[in-house]
């Protein structure tokens, strides 16, 4: 995967999360999400469309093309696992989507990997999961 910044992914991925929630995504949809100005998102979509990332038209809405779903689907995926990783090892559900939110910009895809054979391993034998927390 491409490597970008961690603004980028998050634009990437949130417009693939609205597209695939809503089918479809607009600036102020995301600036809404984001909490920011639509003149900061426009500027953004600029660069990922000039970037070749998706398809934006004034006024008509954002899609992304096929370089940009795949990313987009990577991201959601690499959260989601993150997500599901923290939630087995016990941490509290209320800091799950700040933690997964910071880590997931610095996971390659190696560590990704293991962090899903270890959610994996976890989920299948529960009583090792145990042991380790008594640790």
């Amino acid at each position: 995967m491409d490597p970008f910044s961690p603004s980028k992914e998050d634009y990437i991925k949130h417009i693939y999360l609205l597209i695939k929630q809503k089918g479809f995504a607009r600036v102020s949809d995301i600036a809404e999400l984001f909490d920011v100005y639509p003149a900061s998102v426009t500027k953004m979509i600029q660069i990922l469309h000039k970037e070749g990332y998706l398809n934006y038209e004034r006024y008509r809405g954002i899609s992304l093309n096929s370089k940009g779903n795949e990313l987009g689907e990577y991201y959601a995926t690499r959260h989601d696992s993150i997500e599901k990783f923290l939630t087995t090892i016990g941490v509290q559900s209320e800091n799950i989507l700040q933690n997964a939110d910071g880590i997931e910009h610095f996971v390659d895809t190696d560590a990704l990997n293991l962090i899903e054979a270890v959610t994996k391993f976890f989920a299948n034998h529960p009583d090792s999961l145990e042991i380790l927390k008594r640790m």
